[in-house]
């Protein structure tokens, strides 16, 4: 009798253990097949971060004001040319500050690192960079066919 209560309990416990397994196992599969990858380590996550600093962050919310005040001045029945031609002018110049500091940021970041880290971390944004260009590319031969 106790052997056969033992039996029919490990019989639970492998079926229980397998289950379990086979779901960690769909589950990433299914995860890495979706395109979602886990998150970077946490030093990594913060190199990719600028925003961190102070000056990215006024020079963000900048931009964002001057986006609403373009809408703004746009969304106006007499359309006034001038005052939009001083909007986009601050915003371009808003802009170029904003990617003049992040350019810094990674100049400085470079200095950081040693060869292995910048060869790792660059390349990776170069990858990055390759699929965001693929994927608008794919889009635009998408709606090219469509027409």
């Amino acid at each position: 009798m106790k052997r056969n209560i033992l039996i029919s309990l490990l019989f639970v416990s492998i079926v229980f253990n397998i289950s379990f397994v086979s779901i960690y196992v769909y589950k990433t599969i299914n995860f890495r097949r979706n395109g979602f990858n886990p998150p970077p380590p946490p030093f990594e996550r913060q190199k990719m971060r600028p925003e961190r600093d102070p000056h990215f962050k006024e020079y963000k919310l900048k931009n964002m004001e001057l986006r609403k005040d373009f809408f703004e001045v746009l969304s106006q029945e007499p359309v006034k040319t001038e005052e939009l031609k001083a909007i986009t002018e601050k915003l371009l110049r808003s802009q170029a500050e904003m990617e003049s500091l992040l350019v810094n940021h990674f100049i400085q970041l470079r200095g950081e690192m040693d060869r292995d880290e910048a060869d790792k971390f660059f390349k990776k944004l170069c990858h990055r960079s390759d699929e965001s260009c693929a994927r608008i590319k794919n889009k635009q031969n998408e709606s090219w066919r469509k027409k």
